[in-house]
């Protein structure tokens, strides 16, 4: 037999504040704590209100997830474009522009995130192994990056640049060794890594950061040359930023190959 709701109203004034909440449903008696009815499972309105708010909160979350990755690609592209006229004449100055554009357009995509995220981006500390396996790492990219571009040059049959002396001492491969790792690794597998890892697969967001890693090589138009093995390098500074957890092993590889490039050009 159905109970009236106002009698249980009445009798739950009586009781105190053990029973001040009923059912929508079927007008039972609730606890504080109940979130759903015992007798007919209907949920309270108080459980209703926190799943409405939850729902909001991760639509404005993954809402600004899609900002920041936006802005970050869109931002990239711009730099890239409007630089590349700059490369031939002026690697240097194309570089510095570059790198402050990165940086730019990290700060922008961190405070779509909430500049809270900021440690985040950086990961936590790594291991003395997880800095060793940056060797390796940039080792392998290394051999691919050597290997396709050795390839690519016997198929077209163009001749290999000759070393120039001194040159890694120039300014742009001290650049190239020094800044460039920090900032490209903190755009792609620091705000970028943060901003698509809470809503995708650890495979989609290697692919996301190492695409956005081989679109940051264009700035001379080399696209075929450099954006091959330069998406493979992402690959594995991601695979290295996924396993330790940190931002520092991918940046120390990623050094560690452009200085040895850098030498061996």
């Amino acid at each position: 037999m159905r109970q009236d709701p106002g009698r249980l109203r009445r009798h739950g004034r009586d009781q105190g504040a053990a029973t001040v909440r009923f059912c929508s449903g079927c007008g039972r008696s609730l606890a504080r704590r109940d979130n759903f009815c015992g007798a007919c499972g209907v949920p309270s309105a108080e459980a209703l209100d926190a799943a409405r708010a939850q729902v909001v909160a991760e639509h404005a979350r993954s809402r600004r997830m899609g900002e920041a990755m936006a802005l970050v690609f869109v931002g990239v592209l711009a730099a890239v474009l409007g630089l590349s006229t700059w490369g031939p004449d002026a690697p240097s100055l194309a570089m510095t522009g570059l790198l402050g554009a990165e940086l730019g357009i990290g700060a922008a995509a961190l405070q779509r995130l909430g500049w809270h995220r900021w440690r985040a981006s950086l990961g936590r500390m790594p291991t003395a192994g997880h800095l060793a396996c940056a060797l390796p790492v940039a080792a392998a990219s290394l051999a691919v990056a050597f290997g396709y571009t050795a390839l690519l040059r016997t198929l077209v049959a163009a001749p290999a640049p000759e070393a120039e002396p001194g040159r890694w001492l120039s300014l742009s491969v001290l650049l190239g060794v020094l800044l460039v790792p920090v900032c490209e690794e903190w755009l792609c597998r620091g705000v970028l890594w943060i901003a698509v890892r809470p809503v995708a697969s650890a495979g989609v967001t290697l692919c996301v950061t190492a695409a956005l890693f081989a679109l940051l090589h264009g700035l001379n138009g080399g696209y075929l040359l450099e954006v091959p093995h330069r998406f493979v390098g992402g690959l594995l500074f991601g695979w290295l930023r996924a396993r330790s957890g940190s931002l520092l092993p991918s940046v120390v590889a990623h050094a560690l190959h452009n200085g040895v490039a850098s030498i061996g050009a």
